[in-house]
């Protein structure tokens, strides 16, 4: 049964390499157009399958590689959204963050639930808040920058908190008017 996902997700993978190759070619512009017109089908068979396989349950090993394949799909399918211009709709990880997270709801549901970690501003405290924000919240690839940014907020207190509260909440990171993102929140170094 895997075998069926993976030839879809291998299938997927070399149609966006070819895809690709007419970004820099500038007498294929019409083709890379017309690929862009079904991108969002091919990204949509691509995490059907990905969902079928995170549905098996595979070992660690296969997981690693069909994992490197979908972030390599990911990859290809941005390129192919910048070469054509701003996306309209959501970007092509989105797809991927749904199939993750109806996968892994079940698992998810299992385990006890964390309170979010606390930081002051406190330095020596920094290095093991920071840790724990990024694996709970920050690397979460189901919530919006906005949503990050609130978590950060509840987490921090006093001068920490001073530092970022004036910050807006702001979920569209992919398309402004300068071409980059706005920040969300500075880095804070010892």
């Amino acid at each position: 049964m895997a075998g069926k996902y993976t030839a879809r997700i291998t299938g997927v993978l070399r149609w966006l390499g070819s895809a690709v190759l007419n970004i820099s070619r500038p007498d294929r512009e019409q083709a890379l157009m017309a690929r862009y017109q079904v991108l969002d089908d091919q990204m949509a068979d691509l995490y059907a399958a990905y969902r079928g396989i995170l549905e098996l349950g595979l070992e660690a090993d296969a997981m690693a590689k069909i994992n490197a394949d979908i972030d390599q799909a990911d990859d290809l399918a941005d390129q192919i959204i910048q070469a054509v211009g701003c996306p309209k709709g959501s970007s092509a990880a989105d797809a991927r963050v749904t199939a993750e997270s109806e996968a892994s709801s079940a698992l998810m549901s299992r385990l006890p639930l964390l309170d979010l970690p606390q930081f002051n501003g406190d330095l020596e405290q920094w290095v093991a808040f920071n840790n724990l924000f990024e694996s709970i919240v920050h690397s979460r690839r189901d919530l919006t920058p906005a949503q990050k940014l609130a978590y950060l907020l509840a987490s921090l207190t006093g001068e920490a908190k001073g530092l970022v509260q004036h910050l807006g909440l702001v979920d569209d990171l992919n398309c402004n008017t300068a071409g980059t993102p706005p920040l969300i929140f500075p880095a804070l170094t010892t």
